[in-house]
């Protein structure tokens, strides 16, 4: 079975992540300074360096962390994927968008649906993860035009309610007994297929780190690069209107 932390082993991470925190509190702001004060040159290698020993970091936590706690990274990296994106639309744009959920969950239930092995449903597609992964993301845009075109002129305190209210149908629909048969009812699609590379199946925890992970990453490089672009400006110049 799965087992998490031991009572030492979780003293010990809040005893670290503790004094980590006391001592970026106390003395964040002279390394800073000093950083600052580096040629330009010594703070991007610095940078550099940064980020690399960031990266080796996420590339080797799954074989430290172990399969629990790599489970739990993955609930929360499918949730910082989520946060990303609706970064873009708040953060950028400055749009209140309370359903901005139901665009996850209907790229998700697209791939169980395509996917699923199970004969929990009706649907039979049995597609790979990789067939069914631009079909997911279609539809989850879709529904984002369709939601998005008759309420363009709307907002403030109405587009908050009209995407909260968009978000609660979606729920609403999922969680149905009427319909259970398509889409699992409350206890969802369970046997969904998992990633593969050729003859390498990603369906452990561990293994399926890497996958959110590589969507996290490039959630991440497309927000960074649609900030600065033509509209990125655009998005912002709304949230600052």
């Amino acid at each position: 079975g799965q087992e998490g932390l031991s009572v030492i082993g979780a003293i010990v991470v809040f005893l670290l992540v503790a004094s980590l925190n006391y001592f970026f509190v106390t003395r964040g702001n002279a390394i800073r300074g000093r950083v600052r004060s580096l040629p330009k040159r010594t703070q991007q290698g610095l940078r550099w360096f940064s980020w690399i020993i960031i990266l080796l970091l996420l590339l080797i936590w799954p074989n430290v962390a172990g399969s629990y706690i790599s489970d739990v990274t993955n609930s929360v990296g499918i949730f910082i994927l989520m946060g990303l994106g609706l970064n873009i639309v708040v953060g950028y744009a400055g749009l209140l968008d309370l359903g901005y959920v139901a665009f996850f969950a209907l790229g998700a239930y697209t791939m169980a649906m395509l996917t699923t092995t199970g004969g929990e449903i009706t649907a039979n597609f049995q597609w790979t993860f990789w067939q069914a992964l631009p079909v997911a993301i279609f539809v989850a845009v879709l529904a984002g035009v369709v939601l998005g075109i008759p309420v363009l002129k709307i907002r403030g305190d109405y587009l908050a309610i009209i995407t909260l209210g968009f978000g609660e149908i979606i729920r609403i629909m999922f969680l149905s007994d009427f319909l259970k048969p398509h889409l699992g009812g409350s206890f969802g699609i369970v046997s969904v297929a998992p990633p593969t590379f050729g003859s390498l199946r990603l369906n452990t925890p561990q293994t399926l780190y890497y996958v959110i992970l590589a969507g996290c990453l490039l959630a991440l490089f497309i927000a960074y690069r649609l900030r600065d672009s033509r509209m990125g400006r655009a998005w912002k110049a709304i949230r600052e209107d």
